[in-house]
């Protein structure tokens, strides 16, 4: 049986094969026209710390975030 993902899932695991890249790229990969489409996904697993933006580059590259899990 087929284990169902969502969407959150997909767009994560999309950015692991893009690599770092940037919103419209992101949200183009995911079959969005534009990228403010996206947004609200992104405001999220920003705010989760499930991801990490790159402010010193222009443009702004998004990537996933490596927490180490310490025991």
């Amino acid at each position: 049986m087929k284990k169902m993902k969502t969407f959150d899932q997909m767009c994560l695991e999309k950015l692991t094969e893009l690599g770092p890249s940037t919103r419209t790229e992101w949200a183009l990969a995911m079959g969005y026209n534009s990228p403010n489409a996206y947004w609200n996904v992104i405001k999220n697993f920003l705010r989760d710390n499930l991801i990490v933006k790159n402010n010193k580059i222009r443009p702004i590259k998004y990537k996933i975030n490596n927490l180490e899990v310490r025991k």
